[in-house]
């Protein structure tokens, strides 16, 4: 298995487990959401750049930049019903009451 699959396996695995978490009846917490994205963005060091955007039609995009093992679009599929129950359980754990963003100009990430 090359480092492309087992990123990809590593990726959907994660969502899976996300998703089979999720509390009964969670899925309907939440209107049917469109995509989910994680993005991770450079720090001073060697931190891993990348974008994984999750669809609700199932369709799973990661984009590596920097300081990831694959660079490039990597794409996949998974059960779109895996989907909106990630977005039933972020709803479950008050992902939507956090804030935008959280900004301290004073700190960096040493």
């Amino acid at each position: 298995m090359n480092k492309k699959s087992i990123l990809l396996l590593f990726s959907l695995l994660l969502l899976a487990a996300l998703a089979a978490c999720a509390a009964p009846g969670s899925e309907s917490a939440a209107a049917e959401v469109d995509s989910i994205t994680l993005e991770r963005q450079p720090c001073f060091g060697f931190c891993p750049v990348y974008t994984l955007t999750i669809h609700g039609d199932g369709h799973v995009t990661f984009r590596g930049f920097r300081f990831v093992e694959v660079t490039g679009e990597q794409t996949s599929e998974i059960d779109p019903a895996a989907v909106q129950a990630l977005a039933g359980e972020m709803v479950v754990a008050g992902y939507f009451n956090w804030e935008d963003a959280y900004m301290n100009r004073l700190a960096t990430d040493h």
